[in-house]
């Protein structure tokens, strides 16, 4: 009988996650598959682009040519200097100089109650003139001239903020497909459950909203003091389903340069997950049921492996195992090929269990973690 109880409790939550998983990707991620944007451009919101940068002189100067290159009639660049001390200074003064759309605020004190990157970037928010804030980072590329049009089109009736894409530039090693793994199937959440009604999060690297949205809300005072959060603490906070749009046009998207160790990518992530403590309940619930079920799957199947004996239930389980790996690999290639991402799609059943290491080890660390550091 003890024996009985210890393989039919693996069975129980394999056959569980294999439900909650194929529920995922054929009726939530697939949404993303069937997509299709509608909005026509109509080129009425005024924008503010938002660059927070600290020593970031090189990405700068790479970034605001193609900032003030934008297809946009209406718009201005915001860059907060935020404590620099590598030449930035000069260089933002140069330029503003020469362009009279490219603005520039100076922070060189900072106040013991809030983060340094938040406290920089509510300034820029303050002292924007426009109704929509446009969000990206030093380190970041838009793929287009019409990145701001792509990004507002969206910005119409209801809808108060868009939340984008910012994929990762290529590498040839291991780190790098590990992170664009990742980054896929984090957009894959987060596009997919705010399709569903239920948006949880954006990236600062590619986000719009309104900034009456964001003064309504007092800003990020709620989290003014915790490291990380600017994006997903607020968008956690503002979003509902009825407020909230994505945007999947290829011009919309925003590279970005990727980490080139694993330990700059360790702490990147560590300061990414460890705001999720502070995720309203239903979107702990939601998330924890989609990493718990995810993690389950492959756990209890290994228990099964090598504790099942019984021939002709195991070949059933086997089955469903490779259904869901089907339905995963299937479904996340043609997401991946919907929202040209840049994932080895070969690779995804390898890919899908580097992700249960992923969440177990980086989460459980990343949720321990009192204090985690900006730059």
């Amino acid at each position: 009988m003890e024996l009985s109880l210890l393989i039919i409790i693996p069975i129980s939550l394999f056959l569980w996650s294999v439900f909650v998983q194929l529920y995922l990707i054929l009726r939530v991620f697939s949404k993303l598959i069937t997509y299709q944007e509608s909005y026509i451009s109509q080129d009425k919101n005024s924008i503010s682009v938002i660059v927070c940068a600290h020593n970031e002189y090189e990405n700068l100067k790479a970034l605001i040519p193609i900032l003030l290159n934008q297809d946009y009639p209406d718009y201005e660049i915001i860059i907060i200097d935020d404590r620099s001390e590598d030449g930035t200074k000069t260089l933002l003064r140069d330029l503003s100089e020469k362009n009279a759309a490219l603005k520039i605020l100076r922070v060189d004190e900072l106040r013991a109650d809030f983060h340094p990157k938040k406290y920089a970037l509510t300034q820029g928010i303050l002292a924007a003139q426009n109704e929509v804030i446009l969000l990206t980072d030093a380190d970041c590329r838009p793929k287009s001239t019409q990145w701001i049009r792509e990004m507002q089109s969206p910005l119409q009736g209801e809808i108060e903020i868009v939340l984008g894409f910012s994929p990762y530039f290529t590498q040839k090693s291991l780190l790098n497909a590990c992170i664009q793994y990742e980054t896929l199937y984090t957009a894959i959440q987060y596009l997919s459950l705010a399709l569903a009604g239920h948006p949880y999060m954006g990236v600062g690297r590619n986000l719009a909203y309104k900034k009456a949205l964001f003064l309504k809300n007092q800003g990020l005072n709620t989290y003014q003091s915790i490291t990380g959060g600017d994006d997903d603490l607020l968008i956690n906070q503002i979003a509902h389903q009825n407020n909230v749009a994505i945007c999947l046009h290829p011009d919309s998207q925003v590279y970005s340069i990727p980490k080139n160790t694993w330990s700059q990518w360790y702490k990147q992530k560590i300061r990414h997950l460890s705001v999720g403590k502070y995720y309203r309940l239903k979107s702990k619930i939601i998330l924890g049921i989609v990493n718990a079920s995810q993690v389950l799957f492959w756990l209890s199947f290994i228990i099964i492996i090598f504790a099942f004996q019984e021939k002709m239930y195991l070949e059933i389980l086997t089955g469903c195992f490779f259904l869901r790996i089907i339905a995963l690999w299937g479904g996340f290639t043609l997401i991946n090929q919907k929202i040209h991402a840049q994932v080895y799609t070969i690779c995804i059943p390898f890919f899908d269990f580097f992700y249960v290491l992923y969440i177990f080890i980086f989460g459980v660390i990343a949720l321990s973690k009192r204090h985690v550091q900006w730059n």
